[in-house]
């Protein structure tokens, strides 16, 4: 072929549609064989038309613009003018092979960018739902604070399960509010000491750690496991908010289910001397102090906490008792007849046995 077809038509190769239209249109008309008579005016005609159908055509023409680059193809006749190119044909099988093993090379910029597109990728993928993991188990955690300051404790206790997910950030909180419901509230101490231990397994910070171990160490004690109770109380840190709290309850075992009342009693005055205002140490040492016969001592705690208007009732009963023991027996009665007025039913067989004049207002 002498010619290509933009030479055909006369028009450049980046030629708009609207321009290849308008050059074959005049030279279709130039060479029609109806108006012109010469002998290479068919051939023309031929030709003109030829490269129309190609180049009107977007799929053709750019095929036809890589055969015009590519010298390799300038033998290909898929495009030859004449009437057996008046229709497309698909190219030969060689020319899409050769494409295929072209191997497109990158730069070593492009690598990087695309490895980096590739982490971010990654990482978007991962951040999204784990946050949204985060979010969700922090918000039922919130939720479950709010249900349980509103006595909500069964719905309360809901939010709390739902809060324990993979990746939650509270998880060991979560566990420690489970289980105070199930120990204070609804007294399911075995489901409470599972609960606890779940969550110290999850590496709690040292305050949630030691109010697990608290609930663990009180569950057990309702379930009369007082050696592995007294185990778990030793092995909160001294350091910890609830150190004091925890040797009480050491002393409440040794006194109230060993019968150790001078290890008791040692356990209650150390706290005493470490925070004089804890008058439910105070109330135990005194019980200590009567229980080994020291009742002159458990005379003043008793007063004490009588000042402190700490469980009346129960703290004239056990005065009364001292008071007996040391042989003031009308001082005794005075004490009885207080903790009557407070309903402790205890005391009125007491002060029958103690007081014979005055048994007749202890029946009334």
């Amino acid at each position: 072929m002498s010619a290509n077809y933009y030479d055909i038509l006369g028009v450049s190769n980046n030629a708009t549609k609207s321009d290849i239209k308008n050059a074959y249109r005049k030279r279709a008309l130039l060479y029609h064989p109806d108006r012109n008579k010469s002998q290479e005016a068919h051939q023309k005609f031929v030709e003109i038309k030829a490269a129309y159908e190609v180049l009107s055509d977007d799929t053709k023409r750019w095929w036809y613009d890589q055969k015009l680059v590519n010298t390799q193809f300038q033998d290909a006749t898929f495009y030859q003018p004449g009437p057996q190119t008046t229709s497309y044909k698909r190219p030969p099988g060689y020319y899409r092979k050769y494409y295929r093993r072209q191997k497109k090379s990158y730069t070593r910029k492009a690598y990087i960018l695309a490895i980096f597109f590739i982490i971010a990728l990654g990482l978007i993928a991962f951040l999204i739902p784990y946050s949204l993991l985060r979010w969700s188990a922090i918000k039922y955690y919130e939720n479950g604070v709010y249900e349980y300051y509103r006595h909500q404790y069964l719905s309360a206790y809901d939010e709390f399960s739902l809060s324990i997910k993979d990746f939650s950030p509270c998880k060991s909180e979560a566990y420690t509010m489970m289980s105070k419901i199930s120990a204070l509230h609804y007294e399911r101490y075995p489901y409470a000491i599972s609960l606890t231990e779940k969550g110290l397994n999850e590496y709690p910070n040292d305050s949630i750690r030691a109010e697990l171990l608290f609930l663990k160490g009180y569950s057990l004690m309702q379930e009369k496991n007082y050696m592995e109770a007294e185990l778990v109380f030793n092995d909160i840190n001294a350091d910890s908010h609830l150190s004091d709290s925890s040797r009480h309850m050491e002393g409440l075992i040794r006194a109230l289910f060993y019968k150790d009342y001078d290890t008791g009693r040692l356990y209650f005055a150390n706290l005493i001397n470490r925070s004089p205002e804890r008058d439910n140490s105070r109330y135990y040492l005194a019980y200590c102090q009567q229980k080994l016969d020291l009742h002159e001592e458990a005379l003043t705690n008793y007063n004490i906490l009588l000042r402190n208007n700490y469980m009346p009732g129960a703290t004239h009963y056990h005065k009364a008792i001292s008071l007996h023991a040391i042989g003031h027996k009308e001082a005794a009665c005075e004490s009885l007849l207080s903790a009557m007025d407070f309903n402790v039913s205890e005391a009125a067989s007491l002060y029958k046995l103690y007081c014979h004049a005055d048994s007749v207002r202890a029946e009334n």
